[in-house]
């Protein structure tokens, strides 16, 4: 049996101390001068309007985002890309740029970000569609290129290149040329798709607000743990190096190793990431309680550790590890933590 080594990153700090820990001057440095942001694109008559989108003053700023962050990923060539509230960011390790406001994108706040293989960008919004990015020019798929609905939360790409796009109605692939809405035909499959992952033999694990799905390329079965229950409101879904699936959502934290399912945590789960070590780290919060904790799971002896960040979250919507190393976590309503092993850095505005 695994011995479990339970880290948690308690996220409580004086807000002085974290100022004090910041590098890249960011508490010192003096704001630009006064950017004129272009005006907003006519409004899409199939999409509206996004209440929800939180405007900026700047194109370009020393700051991070200042808004709900829900995803990041970092490209080849070393630049962040962040998917906020407040549209898509880009951070080359100087300077922060929306590109939602710069390229004159349809302002709607932005879920999730994903970088392929080859190094194309995707962005999924909440009732915007989904972004594509080569590199020179954004593309804007909707509904009206095939998309099931509008509303992107998750972004994959399998084995093969192709890519998944899971949404409120479901799951959607695009192959390179065309989108196609993938469902069962009448019969149960997932809907409010929140995560997916692929195991060894390529069948996707759908992470969605009505249970965990196997989806073989044929048909969609739902994964139940061996009492019968459902894992409904599954938030996130992962494959690590060894091939299990860790599965984090309401009910907790589990992981599938192909035989059997152990629960790690009973408490809310909202995200689940391995970084290049193999550690297991989660976000969480107990019951009862709505503070989250950042939690790394390791195979020794149980171990509690103590690391503070400022100020307390009611979320931590996403884990990611930078190619530098470093661990970033996204704050509710802070924008980006980055914590590199000893000392934590808030890039909020």
């Amino acid at each position: 049996m695994l011995n479990t080594k339970i880290t948690v990153f308690s996220l409580v700090l004086i807000f002085g101390s974290l100022m004090a820990c910041t590098s890249n001057g960011q508490s010192q440095v003096a704001k630009p001068a006064e950017q004129i942001v272009p005006p907003p694109p006519p409004t899409d008559t199939l999409l509206g309007t996004d209440p929800y989108f939180v405007d900026s003053r700047e194109i370009i700023s020393p700051f991070g985002p200042n808004s709900i962050t829900r995803s990041m990923c970092q490209d080849a060539n070393g630049i962040y890309w962040f998917a906020s509230w407040q549209g898509i960011i880009r951070y080359d390790g100087k300077e922060f740029t929306n590109m939602t406001l710069l390229n004159r994108l349809q302002r709607f706040h932005t879920f999730n970000s994903r970088v392929t293989r080859n190094g194309q960008l995707w962005f999924g919004t909440i009732r915007g569609g989904v972004y594509h990015y080569d590199g020179k020019e954004f593309r804007h798929y909707t509904t009206r290129d095939g998309l099931s609905d509008n509303w992107v939360e998750w972004i994959f790409e399998d084995h093969s290149g192709n890519i998944w796009l899971g949404g409120n109605e479901g799951l959607n692939r695009f192959d390179g040329q065309r989108m196609q809405f993938f469902t069962n035909q009448g019969q149960p499959s997932p809907d409010e798709v929140h995560g997916i992952t692929e195991d060894k033999s390529g069948n996707l694990w759908v992470g969605a607000g009505n249970g965990v799905w196997i989806y073989d390329h044929q048909k969609f079965t739902e994964f139940k743990l061996t009492n019968g229950e459902s894992l409904s409101n599954t938030r996130s879904v992962i494959t690590d190096r060894a091939g299990n699936i860790w599965l984090a959502g309401a009910t907790g934290l589990y992981r599938f190793d192909g035989k059997q399912t152990k629960r790690f945590f009973d408490g809310f789960a909202g995200y689940v990431y391995e970084d290049r070590k193999g550690t297991i780290w989660y976000a969480g919060s107990d019951k009862g309680t709505h503070i989250m904790n950042v939690y790394q799971i390791v195979e020794e002896g149980p171990v509690q550790f103590m690391a503070p960040v400022y100020p307390p979250m009611a979320m931590v919507f996403f884990i990611y590890e930078d190619q530098q190393g470093n661990i970033w976590f996204g704050a509710d309503d802070r924008g980006v933590i980055r914590y590199d092993g000893k000392t934590f850095e808030r890039f909020g505005g």
